[in-house]
């Protein structure tokens, strides 16, 4: 493929890409104000509970009314809040179904990861690259659609918009990951460090799309005109770029002119065959059977503590506004959640500065960096349990760097041929991440309900937090495995 030929610039577009498409759809929450004050599912409410709430009186609003919002200034014609108005749900039906969407969203997002993966290795990732792109395009269009009435959101086209911006971002980490692996690989495993650390941080930090989409909503900039003019060109433009660098180049013209000499391969305009290659090929690649390879038992110990550490961030996320009023009050809690909010994708993109060096210099050596991450895992979940304020602001921080040296080894682990086969790499991806997160996930919100009451307390969450923790300590088996093979294979022989 052509990004052999260009290994930085092709981790460079496939960092871009996962930014601005690959996990969108989890930070949906912070585009929810944008989708009220359009009226997204509104429609489950009673019309009578449906007050004004500050927007563009929809369905009350008459003909002159509009246009003097287009006659009085240019600008209005794309405004649709006044400034500082935060539109709430109408009603608690709206909220559950609205919740329903997300979750259905989430769901066909974990769920599609094992599809993509087998696409990636069975035809490419050239096609895996365009199949998800052109999903999310065409989402984004729906979204665009949907949202284009003044009066009210199609809550069915925004509701198929958001199934595929979910599905197609994860075709689109999938094939980003698949085909700068296979790219890179070829060119230094310095490069792999760099991508596996670039794909782990710009996916947690593109959760960050639908808040920003928010934002500029509530400054006074029409949903579908920040969708078609800012979004949808950038996801497009590194989209259709990452094709052009996963394809294959032109082959080179035959000559004219010149006779071969018999046995040549410029008679069948083939290249000559390559001698049989006498290294060594690793176990995994030996056994080549994909259920070898997932029931391998590093593959098993690297899925418990994926699921492990999914469960501690997962229930972190869904209690820590609650946890933080019920030891602080409402004041302190505010404060922690700002820092969070902020602190998260700023500490995930700075972790790349100690995990980029930290996976060169230990490529060889897994043992070392799967250590370090389970290590920083650890830290954190143990500062979650500490009553100081000054803990919680350092746990928000540390949230974002485990996130990042987490999912970085994680990436990075599974580009290794001595562990995986690389015509097998979007297979395991797939079905890995498929089980990380449904496991991950289920349990976590079984968890959650343990430790949610009526009325809520903070024992029960601590308690569960201290499970949590004693997870991941019992997860640190996979390094201590993967530090028995090493010794075996280079110290012992």
């Amino acid at each position: 493929m052509r990004g052999a030929s260009y290994p930085k610039l092709t981790a460079c577009v496939a960092c871009i890409a996962v930014l601005s498409m690959g996990g969108v759809i989890f930070g949906i929450a912070g585009l929810y104000p944008a989708l009220y004050i359009r009226g997204f599912w509104e429609g489950m409410c009673d019309t009578a509970m449906c007050d004004l709430r500050g927007d563009l009186n929809r369905g009350m609003s008459v003909p002159y009314e509009q246009l003097s919002r287009f006659t009085t200034s240019l600008l209005q014609v794309f405004t649709e809040m006044p400034p500082g108005v935060v539109p709430e749900a109408c009603c608690s039906s709206q909220v559950l179904m609205v919740g329903v969407v997300t979750s259905f969203a989430f769901a066909i997002t974990d769920g599609s990861s094992a599809v993509w993966g087998e696409l990636n290795d069975r035809l490419g990732p050239k096609w895996g690259i365009s199949v998800a792109v052109g999903l999310v395009v065409l989402s984004q269009l729906l979204l665009v659609l949907s949202s284009g009435s003044a009066l009210r959101i199609n809550d069915g086209l925004a509701t198929a918009a958001f199934f595929g911006i979910g599905a197609g971002g994860a075709g689109v980490t999938t094939a980003a990951f698949v085909g700068c692996t296979l790219a890179v690989a070829a060119s230094s495993s310095d490069m792999q460090a760099y991508l596996s650390t670039g794909l782990a941080a710009t996916f947690d930090i593109s959760a960050i799309i639908f808040p920003l989409v928010s934002e500029l909503h509530q400054m006074g900039v029409s949903l579908p005109i920040i969708v078609a003019f800012v979004w949808l060109p950038l996801s497009a433009i590194s989209g259709g770029w990452l094709i052009w660098l996963f394809s294959e180049p032109a082959p080179p013209p035959k000559q004219t002119g010149v006779t071969p000499k018999e046995g040549s391969a410029l008679l069948d305009g083939d290249k000559a065959a390559d001698p049989p290659s006498t290294e060594v090929q690793p176990k995994c690649m030996e056994k080549g059977g994909q259920a070898s390879t997932l029931l391998s038992a590093h593959n098993l110990l690297l899925l418990a503590f994926m699921c492990a550490f999914t469960m501690a961030t997962t229930f972190h996320v869904s209690v820590y506004g609650l946890e933080s009023r019920l030891r602080f009050g409402e004041a302190k809690a505010a404060k922690f959640e700002n820092v969070f909010s902020i602190g998260f994708p700023l500490s995930s993109l700075l972790a790349a500065v100690f995990c980029i060096p930290l996976l060169r210099n230990t490529t060889d050596r897994p043992h070392i960096y799967w250590a370090v991450a389970v290590g920083v895992s650890c830290v954190w979940a143990i500062f979650t349990l500490i009553p100081l304020a000054a803990a919680q602001y350092f746990a928000a921080v540390l949230f974002g760097v485990a996130r990042t040296a987490v999912w970085s080894a994680y990436y990075h682990f599974l580009s290794s041929p001595a562990y995986y086969p690389p015509d097998m790499i979007g297979r395991v991806l797939g079905c890995n991440t498929l089980v990380v997160a449904f496991m991950g996930d289920l349990l976590s919100h079984l968890v959650e309900r343990v430790a949610v009451r009526t009325p809520a307390e903070v024992p029960p969450i601590i308690g569960c937090r201290v499970w949590l923790l004693l997870q991941l300590v019992l997860a640190a088996a996979f390094p201590l495995f993967l530090l028995r093979s090493w010794y075996q294979s280079n110290v012992a022989r």
